[in-house]
């Protein structure tokens, strides 16, 4: 087991750090760590880019993901992201009103 997280660890430093989160997402939430390579070789190394790119089952096709049961995952996952990452752009204004009326 040590041998393998030192692996790991030697694997990781060749990564942006944009590269890292989109593994440890593939890793961590997807689990298929597997087709981490694939999006990379494709182009998609960032994973607030592959959020926003609106990825159709065709694109993950061509990615070089065969498995259809995995084609979904990813794109179920992908999914689930989008209403966390759209309502954080959600301003709501303030509005202050000052109710000082003692101008007597």
């Amino acid at each position: 087991q040590q041998q393998q997280q030192q692996q790991q660890k030697e694997i990781r430093r060749g990564l942006t750090a944009k590269q890292q989160l989109f593994k440890t997402w593939m890793d961590m939430v997807v689990h298929l760590p597997q087709y981490f390579q694939l999006f990379v070789d494709a182009g998609y190394e960032d994973l607030t880019y592959v959020e926003n790119m609106q990825l159709t089952e065709q694109d993950l096709i061509q990615i070089g993901i065969e498995k259809r049961g995995h084609r979904q995952k990813i794109l179920q996952e992908i999914k689930k992201m989008k209403p966390k990452s759209n309502n954080d752009q959600i301003i709501t204004p303030v509005i202050i009103t000052n109710n000082d009326n003692n101008d007597n």
